[in-house]
């Protein structure tokens, strides 16, 4: 028989590594942002020498973590904004080139530098509303109800099709038959 303060206490460290792991990666991101941020003052006309320097300290910081603060935002399904441009190659000729808001956060373009901060907002976001669902009920009395649903999202591709579907509807009524039997049989058993 399982241990019911067992479960409870195995439960609520999940509740918390989860929370923490969240947690983390908003204030990572806010930092990102804030760190961004001092980088463009430094940007301005005729700013001041000591905005120059924090803004070369800033910039040194972000380029320095930029596979980590990419593969945090990517995490998450938000989606890159690609631009394509035309460069110069010589004799009249123009050759398509593009490139990726995520990896030119310190792109000294208006345009690059608002949507990569619209970028590193979402994901911010994100984070933050999958911490706060550590600490809300309702979003563990569904994921219970619906773990074989958020057990084969886990393991599925992006492109999930019909049968996976169907597939994921058949599991998840045998696993509500499974727990009804069970409950059902558990207080037949405590009679």
């Amino acid at each position: 028989m399982i241990n019911y303060l067992t479960a409870l206490y195995v439960f609520a460290l999940i509740m918390i590594i989860r929370f923490i792991l969240y947690g983390y990666k908003y204030f990572y991101l806010k930092k990102v942002i804030s760190k961004q941020h001092i980088y463009v003052k430094g940007l301005s006309d005729n700013p001041p020498q000591n905005e120059i320097e924090s803004s070369n300290k800033a910039g040194a910081w972000v380029h320095e973590n930029l596979m980590e603060i990419k593969r945090i935002v990517l995490k998450t399904g938000v989606s890159d904004y690609i631009h394509t441009y035309m460069e110069p190659v010589g004799y009249g000729a123009v050759q398509q080139k593009s490139m990726s808001a995520i990896d030119n956060i310190l792109y000294k373009n208006i345009d690059i530098l608002k949507e990569s901060r619209d970028i590193l907002l979402r994901a911010k976001g994100y984070y933050k509303v999958e911490a706060l669902k550590c600490i809300n009920p309702i979003y563990w009395i569904e994921f219970i109800v619906f773990l074989p649903r958020e057990i084969i999202r886990y393991f599925s591709t992006k492109n999930d099709s019909k049968p996976t579907s169907v597939l994921t509807n058949i599991i998840q009524i045998l696993y509500w038959l499974i727990s009804i039997i069970f409950a059902y049989l558990n207080y037949v058993k405590g009679k």
